[in-house]
């Protein structure tokens, strides 16, 4: 939490954090919320041994989803590049054309 960057939003100030942090059942501890709550971020965490209609898996679910994609494009499959900034830009052209391929289809 300490790394993120600036948050996009409102104009104005530059946030330095988000408002709300989304996590599974995982992550419920008591101190994952309570650090969460110490630095001013809203933790959302499905708790356990509740029902799983609880409507938090929907979200991780396309964050989960896109990692699955990415193996598609063969240049990431099996990682050919040595230098790390030439695999973080075919990284950035597979997640464009998921996007583009995702706002499409609409």
């Amino acid at each position: 939490m300490d790394r993120i960057g600036n948050v996009a939003g409102k104009p104005g100030r530059p946030r330095q954090r988000p408002d709300h942090v989304i996590a599974d059942r995982g992550y419920d501890h008591d101190t994952h919320r309570r650090a969460l709550w110490h630095r001013g971020v809203t933790p959302v965490i499905a708790r356990r041994q509740t029902e799983h209609r609880s409507g938090l898996g929907r979200w991780p679910w396309v964050v989960e989803r896109t990692f699955a994609w990415l193996p598609n494009f063969r240049r990431l499959r099996i990682r050919w590049e040595r230098d790390p900034i030439i695999h973080t830009a075919f990284l950035t052209l597979a997640c464009a054309a998921i996007c583009w391929r995702y706002l499409t289809t609409f």
